[in-house]
């Protein structure tokens, strides 16, 4: 099997491991007595963990002579199983959100390492096409999402768990038998490992960590009303079943965005791409706000994601490897992956805590004035990239 194919079905494996994970977190803690609030504290605390964790093992993969990306992948692969091999015989509440948060922080760091994997390859000649493996990411999701929705009912919770085993001990396979070749030109690679810290990193991208910023808020926006899906459905006369169809056409319909993004980037600059779904999910924050049945969610749903999400997910990663030099491209996609973590423990700390004390819709109106601040932090990235392409052109002419 080609390199190209193996990496588009890690894609697929990967964001059905990010549907049991993240699309029902909620539901498995909801089956043990965890409050919204309790199960946001535990969200957030281990995306805050992902989050300060994800940096550190990008910069170990562009700075370290013994560690690279696959090694990496593979040790979070191991603990994720361990994690859901545990939880599979675990009945205890305690150890239960402990072990479900885990695997919630570990998927989480997972994503920037299978990112980087994309880029890699590239870089030395092979065709990836990353918008496709991760429109491809997408469709498995969806799939996954509407069969653990119809399962859980007869089969009960543990059945997510059951479907997180079988798709990492699938992933360990596979990364085994993908290639790793060394760093292009070692002898460079080494230099700027000596040389290159945090500190030069932030100096050098100014523009992509004002971004990076802006990113972590519109995903802070994007896992409240994901992560609490149930409960805007609920608010709408909704259940489980009614949560797993709307998680499975957010996903469907992120699928021609992904399989495009490549050609949007040359329509237009990935940064002004990242605006529009800023707007967007402001936009997408009052019509959550607006809507009174199951079916006008659904709408949203479909209409919306398109915009924000879908953008947000494959525009990000090209914009990560156009902004930052190869020999910093691990802790770059490890930076824009971590806005993914930021997200989440915001969103979930924050979006719990709303909820419980104020209601769902207190929980949107916030998002969305979270969502307009980032939009402005990233018309002002924009404006500062927009501005050095410039100054490159006419030092050129």
């Amino acid at each position: 099997m080609s390199v190209k194919n193996k990496y588009r079905i890690l894609q697929c494996l990967y964001w059905m491991s990010g549907c049991v994970a993240w699309g029902y977190f909620i539901s498995y803690l909801d089956e043990y007595g965890f409050s919204a609030r309790v199960s946001g504290l535990i969200a957030a605390a281990f995306a805050l963990a992902a989050a300060l964790l994800q940096p550190f093992l990008g910069r170990l993969a562009d700075k370290s002579s013994r560690f690279h990306w696959k090694q990496i992948l593979l040790l979070l692969d191991f603990m994720t199983l361990a994690c859901l091999v545990a939880l599979l015989f675990c009945n205890a509440k305690a150890a239960v959100g402990i072990l479900f948060g885990a695997v919630s922080m570990l998927v989480t760091a997972i994503l920037s390492m299978v990112n980087v994997a994309c880029f890699y390859y590239e870089h030395r000649g092979v065709a990836m096409n990353f918008g496709f493996a991760r429109a491809l990411g997408s469709l498995a999701y969806a799939v996954l999402s509407v069969i653990l929705g119809k399962l859980i009912a007869p089969c009960g919770i543990k059945v997510v768990v059951i479907a997180g085993i079988l798709i990492f001990a699938a992933e360990i396979l596979l990364v085994f038998t993908m290639p790793y070749e060394g760093p292009a030109k070692a002898a460079a690679a080494a230099e700027e490992k000596k040389k290159t810290g945090f500190g030069v990193f932030f100096r050098r991208y100014p523009a992509f960590i004002l971004m990076v910023a802006a990113c972590a808020l519109f995903l802070t926006f994007h896992d409240m009303y994901t992560n609490y899906l149930l409960r805007i459905m609920e608010k709408v006369g909704g259940g489980n079943e009614d949560l797993g169809i709307a998680l499975a056409l957010a996903a469907a319909v992120e699928i021609p965005v992904m399989i495009l993004s490549g050609w949007l980037v040359k329509k237009m600059r990935s940064y002004w791409l990242l605006v529009v779904s800023g707007a967007a999910l402001v936009v997408r924050g009052f019509a959550y706000l607006a809507a009174g049945t199951v079916m006008e969610i659904y709408l949203i749903q479909v209409v919306f994601q398109v915009l924000t999400f879908a953008l947000i997910a494959s525009i990000g990663v090209y914009f990560t490897d156009e902004t930052v030099a190869e020999e910093d491209l691990a802790t770059g996609q490890s930076f824009m992956g971590m806005t993914m973590a930021c997200g989440n423990t915001i969103g979930f700390f924050v979006g719990g805590n709303l909820i419980d004390t104020f209601g769902v819709d207190a929980m949107l109106e916030t998002g969305t004035a979270i969502s307009a601040v980032g939009t402005g932090l990233a018309v002002i990235s924009a404006l500062m990239l927009t501005r050095k392409v410039k100054r490159r052109k006419c030092a050129a002419g």
